[in-house]
């Protein structure tokens, strides 16, 4: 059914969204543990577009919904999806936040010192 269909597409997009979550945390190895500015801001940016995208699939499942006759599980899962969707959004929004505040208050590389340092 429609419905179906809607809320299959619906999943996919909140499946993206753990797994971009997943690469940023992944991608965090310790010689990359401080991001650069750059970085963070394209993170900041796909994160964005992907929770404006889960919120326009959910207002047309929704929309589905609102008129189906048979549609008590699929609003529950949806429900559920989409909440447990803006906790994984919010979590990466706040993780990259204090990423950029951590590499913002470290003291910049002083290269006089780096120089000195014998190998």
């Amino acid at each position: 059914t429609a419905v179906d269909i809607a809320l299959r597409k619906f999943i996919g997009t909140t499946d993206r969204v753990n797994q971009f979550k997943s690469h940023i945390h992944t991608s965090a190895t310790p010689e990359s543990a401080i991001f650069s500015p750059f970085i963070i801001q394209v993170h900041r940016e796909q994160i964005g577009a992907l929770w404006e995208t889960v919120k326009k699939s959910y207002k047309s499942c929704s929309d589905l919904l609102s008129v189906s006759t048979d549609s008590t599980s699929a609003a529950t899962v949806l429900e559920s999806k989409y909440n447990d969707c803006y906790s994984v959004y919010s979590r990466c929004v706040a993780q990259l936040q204090e990423t950029a505040e951590k590499d913002a208050s470290q003291s910049p590389l002083d290269f006089r010192q780096l120089a000195a340092t014998p190998f």
